[in-house]
């Protein structure tokens, strides 16, 4: 894990409470959340701003801490068991890029696939996410039992609802 060439030294790591440290801390928070998963679910907003900006593939873009609540909740509603581990992270300028392997159970057996997490900083605020991911792991899981379309069926239905 590094931190080259970053503007990040003071970052806020709980926007509920204000307290502040380093990016290093920022990072192991996070990884923290990811590894305890559902149990943290309404934490994970906390380490961002009021006005985020979550971007994922295959979803609308969420604004707002709100927004992005309520988009981590659907998400382990639909997926409960799901975590994920930071393999390595670099900062440069106000960026944190997180290299990630999530794993999660679809369609009753267990996958794993790998993404890159962007955060944008400003004013020491995570204000924007971009996950970037390959959907086909996911895709393959999902129509590859009916379990795993009732899981599908039930992940599209949580996301009608908002």
């Amino acid at each position: 894990m590094t931190n080259q060439e970053s503007d990040l030294n003071i970052v806020v790591i709980d926007t509920d409470t204000g307290q502040s440290g380093s990016i290093e801390a920022w990072v192991e928070r996070f990884a923290q959340l990811w590894s305890q998963g559902a149990e943290c679910r309404d934490e994970f907003v906390t380490l961002l701003s009021r006005r985020v900006r979550l971007v994922a593939p295959g979803l609308a873009p969420t604004a707002g801490r709100d927004a992005g609540l309520n988009a981590f909740r659907r998400t382990f509603d639909a997926l409960p068991d799901l975590t994920a581990a930071v393999i390595s992270w670099a900062a440069r300028g106000n960026v944190v890029f997180l290299e990630l392997r999530f794993r999660a159970t679809i369609g009753g057996r267990t996958i794993e696939w790998p993404a890159v997490d962007s955060f944008l900083f400003e004013g020491g605020e995570a204000v924007e996410r971009v996950i970037h991911f390959d959907r086909t792991p996911l895709r393959q899981a999902y129509f590859g039992s009916v379990r795993g379309l009732l899981q599908l069926w039930k992940l599209r239905r949580i996301r009608e609802k908002k």
